[in-house]
């Protein structure tokens, strides 16, 4: 299999090289990988270290405006046009691989293949390394009329799923031959729009088998977050990209859920001017 890494980072160039230094460090025989990293704007010298150590990587440069929607999008781009890839392969920066990533996507390919006669997503699942609990991965759909979801550990099969984390996920290139790559109007939350996107479309999402890597979940609580603003600060935590993502949910449910739209609107509302009602 010939696959395209995707990366894109942002000033955190010790994690960076960690991550290439665990991505180089886990060859397969079966398995021939090109890595194309985004760098959207850092000023701690990630590129320059990249270049360094790891001169093969191909790296794009970003303005600090991209995030991990657009700074994924741009290195997904320019690997599809550049090559005959079977299948691609988000890699958050943060992240670190287990040996046995290749062999769980090899055989999930094959897996895949055969069931459903086509390639489809496979997302890896992760541990927290401070807790060495479950962080990121695939997560079931509650009720098919919402967009409520609840995070599946591996459970040694290939469990099919409805969404998932882009922290290591792998996307066939017959699913982007259908759909593409990622909407452009996300900034973050572009891994959960593409694979629900392709749920939508009828191609199979599968949990691999067991953790493929080490991440640590650093999403902060919002209702800490919240509390401790005023109200102005409040409502542009609201909109901010590391924040309430308010738009960025908005697109979600206008793309998916338009019924439910003006919900996500009062919710999102009531969390910025009564935070304490959180739960």
């Amino acid at each position: 299999m010939y696959i395209a890494v995707i990366i894109t980072a942002y000033n955190r160039k010790d994690k960076t090289l960690k991550c290439l230094n665990e991505l180089t460090r886990c060859p397969h025989s079966e398995i021939s990988i090109s890595i194309y990293l985004t760098d959207d704007g850092s000023t701690d010298g990630t590129s320059e270290a990249v270049s360094l150590l790891y001169p093969n990587v191909k790296i794009s440069k970003g303005n600090g405006s991209l995030f991990w929607g657009g700074g994924t999008n741009l290195s997904w781009k320019r690997a599809v046009a550049d090559g005959n890839f079977d299948g691609f392969l988000w890699l958050n920066d943060d992240t670190n691989l287990r040996e046995n990533v290749w062999s769980e996507i090899i055989d999930a390919d094959t897996f895949c293949k055969e069931k459903y006669n086509t390639g489809g997503i496979y997302i890896g699942s992760t541990l927290s390394p401070s807790t060495n609990t479950i962080s990121y991965g695939g997560w079931q759909q509650i009720n098919p009329k919402h967009s409520s979801f609840r995070l599946l550990k591996p459970n040694g099969s290939f469990q099919p799923c409805d969404i998932g984390n882009g922290n290591i996920t792998y996307i066939s290139n017959d699913v982007v031959k259908k759909i593409g790559c990622l909407h452009e109007g996300y900034i973050h939350g572009a891994d959960f729009d593409y694979t629900y996107w392709a749920h939508t479309e009828k191609f199979p999402l599968l949990i691999l088998r067991d953790y493929v890597g080490y991440c640590e979940n650093d999403h902060k609580s919002h209702k800490e977050n919240l509390l401790k603003r005023n109200l102005k600060e409040r409502i542009n935590y609201l909109y901010s990209p590391t924040g309430l993502q308010f738009k960025t949910a908005l697109l979600f449910q206008k793309r998916f859920f338009p019924q439910n739209v003006w919900k996500l609107w009062v919710k999102y509302w009531i969390k910025t001017l009564f935070p304490q009602l959180m739960k």
